[in-house]
């Protein structure tokens, strides 16, 4: 299964704001207190398969070895593969526009905004390098 954010989440609302559109909209469960809601992989796919960009989210250290961080790098084709391998055939894997955030994300109630920047940043810049982004990594 997928976690997904409900549309009226602040994070799928700080997408938005960034110049992007959410793809998961309308989602089961919309009308509980939940931000989040877990969706079958198969219907994650139908969504995120055409999707421009795709950003994890990472909340712990479990996660983080779960993609495969080797010595500081994030590797996409690990996550993918081993992970994650009905998503290998999406538009955003194929294109290596797949973006996780760093844990410190969540913990830092005042970074909504540089978030934002950091979205729009990879929505509307053709490269983007590591060091202007705040909260946005690069899955490679």
């Amino acid at each position: 299964a997928a976690n997904v954010r409900k549309s009226g989440d602040y994070l799928a609302k700080a997408i938005e704001l960034a110049g992007g559109t959410y793809l998961f909209q309308d989602l089961p469960g919309e009308d509980n207190a939940q931000a989040t809601t877990n969706l079958q992989m198969e219907a994650f796919y139908a969504k995120a398969k055409q999707a421009d960009v795709l950003i994890y989210s990472i909340t712990d250290m479990e996660q983080i070895s779960h993609i495969g961080i080797s010595q500081g790098r994030k590797h996409l084709s690990k996550m993918v593969s081993e992970a994650y391998p009905v998503l290998s055939d999406c538009k955003a894997v194929k294109e290596g526009a797949v973006w996780c955030t760093g844990k410190n994300l969540f913990q830092e109630s005042l970074g909504l905004g540089d978030l934002m920047v950091d979205i729009h940043k990879i929505l509307t810049e053709d490269q983007v390098a590591q060091d202007e982004l705040t909260y946005l990594h690069p899955l490679r």
